[in-house]
């Protein structure tokens, strides 16, 4: 009986069972029996398989690689390299924004291509430069120290403006209360002033009323 692997099932050699017409897609052998392996898959076992992970054979029809790919790669076979941008294992990770060309990097191990940015450093330009970390640093500080003096002025300002207030108000209070006074002094005055005046008449009234010899 011929192998169920011949290209055509019932085409065999009578007595050794060898395959007359080869072997269907994804196996190999006289009598078709052997599935592809060494990294090959499909007709004749004569295409290469992708990228799959760790070097795991592929599937031996299709061409699937069914533990996943290498990092760098996507696809059921693994043979598409991650998109501009991105990188690593499922092309999950994204390039440095800090590369040169911002977001351009090897698709596999996520290094920038053209170099790093001014003031950025490392494989992947994650890292700050010494004198410009120094620089950030005293920026840190400057800017602290800037709010620091505008609040402390604003405060200043604020104390200021409440104490004018504060003399305003007493000025007009002494102010209300001068005017007060000054017209108790002027009523009394004119209390003394009319008194005296009466007085006066009564004087002229009984001078004029003394009997005449």
């Amino acid at each position: 009986m011929c192998s169920q692997n011949c290209r055509f099932s019932h085409k065999c050699d009578r007595k050794s069972g060898s395959c007359q017409d080869g072997c269907k897609s994804g196996w190999k052998g006289l009598k078709c029996e052997l599935e592809c392996n060494s990294d090959m898959f499909g007709e004749n076992c004569s295409l290469q398989c992708g990228h799959c992970l760790d070097g795991h054979q592929c599937h031996h029809i299709n061409g699937t690689c069914l533990m996943g790919c290498d990092p760098g790669y996507s696809g059921v076979t693994c043979t598409d390299v991650c998109q501009t941008g991105s990188y690593g294992v499922g092309c999950n990770q994204k390039c440095s924004a800090f590369c040169s060309v911002s977001g351009i990097c090897d698709h596999v191990t996520g290094v920038c291509k053209h170099g790093c940015k001014s003031g950025w450093m490392g494989l992947d330009c994650l890292e700050v430069k010494e004198k410009d970390e120094n620089n950030i640093r005293l920026y840190f500080i400057g800017g602290t120290l800037g709010i620091s003096v505008i609040v402390n002025v604003l405060m200043l300002i604020y104390v200021i403006h409440l104490r004018g207030n504060v003399k305003q108000l007493k000025t007009m209070d002494k102010y209300k209360e001068g005017k007060v006074n000054s017209m108790k002094t002027t009523e009394g005055k004119y209390d003394t002033i009319i008194q005296s005046s009466n007085s006066e008449y009564q004087e002229l009234g009984v001078l004029g009323q003394r009997p005449t010899n």
